[in-house]
C-alpha cells in the first residue's frame, strides 16, 4: 500500500496518521504465540489450559496475565522482558507495509533507519502506576539528541478504544521540543516514566483526541507529538507494539549506542 499525498500532508500538518488495515492479523498472531510460549515456560500453572488458537481473543489468557501480574510480578516481568528481544517483535516492526509507510513519511530509504527503543506493552486493567501520562517519545531515547526526525509506529495487537486505554494525543503539538519543561520527579520510588512528563501549562495549549484502532491498523507520529496512554478500565489486557524509527543520516544521530570520547585532533580542536 502506498500512502497518498493527502495522507502525507495530514501527517506533516497534524503530527499523526492512522492507516487502517495496513498489516495482516497474522503479525499479531505470531507475537501472541511467542507470548504464550514464554508464559507457559515461566508461569506454567497459570496458562496450562490455554491453546494457541486466537490467543489475544481468549478471555482466559487475559485473565491469566492479569492474575499473574498481581500474584507474581517477577514472573510477569520475565515474560515481558523476554518478549522485547524476540524475532516475532522484529518481524512485526519490519513488516513490508510498515517499512513503506515509514519510508514515505520520513522521506528516507527504510534501510537507512535504526530501531530506537522498541517494545511490546502489556497494560492490565487499572494499572495507573505503569501508565504514561503526557509526554513526547524523544525523551525516552539516549541515542539521539534533537529527535525531530524520529518516527513512531503505534501498533495495536488487540482492538483499542477509550475503555481499554487507547492512545490520546495532541494534534499539531509535534513542532515543539519541550524537554526543558519536563517535570523532574525527585521521589526515590518514582517510575522512570515519571521523569518524562510534561506540565499542564504545555499540554493545555492543544486539542486532545483519543484514537480507536483495530488490529491491522497502525498509528504513525513523530517522536515529538505529545501523547499519553489512557486508563484501562476493561476486563482484558491492552497489548500494543511500539516501533521507533530514526534516520541514521540525520545530523543528530550518533554512531551506535556507545558514548564516544573524541580528541581535539579528531574534532578539529572543538568538541
Amino acid at each position: 500500500m502506498e500512502l497518498s499525498q493527502e495522507q502525507i500532508r495530514f501527517f506533516q500538518e497534524n503530527g499523526f496518521l492512522k492507516v487502517e488495515n495496513l498489516i495482516e492479523k497474522k503479525r499479531s498472531d505470531v507475537i501472541s504465540k511467542t507470548m504464550l510460549m514464554l508464559a507457559q515456560k515461566f508461569g506454567k500453572e497459570y496458562f496450562e489450559e490455554i491453546s494457541e488458537d486466537n490467543i489475544f481473543e481468549n478471555q482466559k489468557f487475559h485473565d491469566a496475565i492479569i492474575k499473574l501480574k498481581k500474584e507474581n510480578p517477577l514472573v510477569s516481568g520475565m515474560i515481558y522482558d523476554s518478549l522485547q528481544g524476540s524475532i516475532a517483535l522484529d518481524a512485526l516492526l519490519m513488516d513490508e507495509e510498515i517499512q513503506k509507510a515509514v519510508s514515505q513519511l520520513s522521506n528516507e530509504d527504510i534501510h537507512n533507519h535504526s530501531f530506537v527503543n522498541t517494545y511490546v506493552r502489556m497494560d492490565v486493567p487499572d494499572d495507573d502506576k505503569n501508565r504514561l501520562d503526557w509526554h513526547q517519545d524523544f525523551c525516552s531515547s539516549e541515542q539521539v539528541v534533537d529527535h525531530r526526525n524520529g518516527l513512531v509506529a503505534w501498533i495495536p495487537l488487540v482492538d483499542t478504544n477509550e475503555k481499554n486505554g487507547t492512545i490520546t494525543l495532541c494534534p499539531k503539538s509535534h513542532n515543539e521540543l519541550n524537554a526543558k519543561d519536563m517535570i523532574v520527579n525527585e521521589r526515590i520510588d518514582a517510575n522512570y516514566s515519571e521523569y518524562l512528563l510534561l506540565p499542564d501549562s504545555i499540554v493545555d495549549k492543544y486539542e486532545k483526541i483519543s484514537i480507536d484502532a483495530k488490529v491491522g491498523d497502525v498509528i504513525f507520529m513523530p517522536m515529538t507529538t505529545i501523547h499519553r496512554s489512557g486508563i484501562n478500565t476493561s476486563n482484558h489486557v491492552r497489548f500494543i507494539a511500539l516501533g521507533r524509527y530514526y534516520p541514521m543520516g540525520a545530523k543528530d544521530f550518533p554512531p551506535g549506542k556507545r558514548k564516544y570520547v573524541l580528541s581535539k585532533t579528531e574534532t578539529n580542536g572543538s568538541y
